[in-house]
């Protein structure tokens, strides 16, 4: 029962970093799309306010039959592009710009880590696994050799 606790914490904390980690990016997306007067504490309201205001649309739009997901996703965007609008005091384009570019930046960053923790994750679990194989990885492919 302990390590269904573990792994609760584990999840909750990594969640928490992501949630800081997205703000970080939302004030580097700001600064590269211009703005001026972007701050940290901004960055973090805008994360917050996006996301229940997004989350909400998403949840009205959803049940739209037909094209419910395609309208969750724009109104997800537009509804982070206006917060972003209001919490930075700036035009459209610049927080769209921001919105985009803070995007492909957790998209891809939190992604390559994702990436990279599980591939950490499948190789220790393959080695407590496979005690009496070691197993040699190429281009190629996987060939095991016996001890």
């Amino acid at each position: 029962m302990e390590a269904v606790g573990t792994i609760f914490g584990l999840g909750l904390a990594v969640a928490i970093a992501g949630f800081l980690l997205h703000a970080v990016f939302i004030l580097i997306a700001a600064r590269i799309s211009g703005i001026k007067d972007s701050t940290y504490g901004g960055a973090l309201c805008i994360l917050f306010l996006g996301g229940v205001f997004s989350g909400a649309l998403s949840l009205i739009l959803g049940f739209a039959p037909s094209h419910g997901v395609l309208l969750s996703l724009v109104a997800g965007i537009v509804s982070a592009v206006v917060v972003t609008m209001f919490i930075f005091s700036t035009t459209f384009f610049r927080a769209l710009g921001t919105t985009i570019i803070a995007s492909f930046l957790t998209a891809f960053i939190i992604g390559g880590l994702f990436f990279l923790g599980g591939a950490n994750v499948d190789f220790d679990v393959g080695s407590i696994m496979d005690k009496d194989r070691v197993k040699v990885e190429r281009v190629v492919g996987v060939r095991s050799i016996d001890r």
